[in-house]
């Protein structure tokens, strides 16, 4: 499975990790064209200014190769420079996993863009190419906010996010109950069931675009392409705490023959993150 972004869903997909399993990887990358934007708000004081901090990278001033960004950002993978990379001299797209290279595991961390600030909100978007010889391509890749410096970023299903934050996952391995979920400290708050032959088709080059915005009064919303997928999802349990970076991660697992190279995606994204 191939998963490319423009940063992006990056959308902290990031959220993704990799096992060994007889089917093909996806591929997720992301491109110029589909940059990251974070927004994230924070509350000054009960009566006080609303501050945002954000972020945005479309990748376009590094060379094919590049995972070093000079912005805050880190990018971890177990195959760092090869698969986990920029990719193309021309859309100069974030690659995560590669279709044909099995057992890849990658998570792009956002640097915290309101240091000592609790987040009370925030709204990330990115376009993403995913791509595989699907319905046997696996395994997804998870969008997660929260306190997971000490974690290790590249082990355990992490398309299926973390243990701890706020997650948006897409999984798309057909023996993993594919779909879209949504999730509080690993519990899974609302979930979306699909055929993922039908909803990536098969090897496509297609560029999709993911909205998340969460706001702790109202919930998690999800869009894909322009079509809601969760509406204020309640995230009961979440509480808001200074430090709550956002990650990007990846997971694909066996080898392939679908090809494809976009962060997850090619149109320009950007991740935002805005405090309230």
């Amino acid at each position: 499975m191939k998963i490319s972004f423009p940063v992006r869903p990056a959308l902290k997909k990031p959220k993704q990790i990799e096992r060994t399993r007889l089917s093909t990887i996806i591929k997720i990358t992301f491109s110029l064209r589909h940059l990251i934007c974070l927004t994230a708000f924070a509350m000054a004081g009960v009566v006080g200014p609303l501050r945002a901090g954000q972020y945005f990278q479309d990748f376009s001033a590094f060379p094919p190769g590049a995972t070093n960004f000079a912005d805050g950002s880190q990018l971890f993978s177990t195959s760092l420079g090869s698969v986990a990379a920029v990719q193309d001299s021309t859309y100069h797209e974030l690659q995560l996993t590669e279709t044909g290279v099995s057992s890849v595991t990658s998570a792009f961390l956002l640097p915290d863009l309101d240091p000592n600030t609790p987040i009370y909100a925030f709204s990330v978007k990115w376009n993403a190419d995913v791509s595989g010889s699907f319905p046997n391509a696996a395994d997804g890749f998870s969008f997660n906010f929260g306190q997971l410096d000490s974690s290790n970023l590249t082990t355990g299903t992490v398309e299926s996010g973390y243990p701890t934050g706020l997650c948006f996952s897409v999984q798309t391995y057909v023996g993993n109950n594919p779909g879209f979920y949504v999730r509080t400290n690993g519990v899974v708050a609302a979930t979306l069931t699909n055929n993922p032959a039908a909803q990536w088709q098969t090897n496509s080059s297609t560029r999709h675009f993911f909205e998340v915005d969460w706001f702790a009064q109202t919930g998690l919303t999800v869009r894909l392409d322009g079509q809601t997928l969760f509406t204020n999802v309640p995230t009961t349990g979440f509480v808001p705490q200074a430090g709550r970076p956002l990650r990007r991660l990846d997971r694909g697992t066996a080898a392939g023959q679908s090809r494809r190279r976009h962060w997850r995606q090619s149109d320009p994204g950007r991740w935002q993150r805005s405090l309230l």
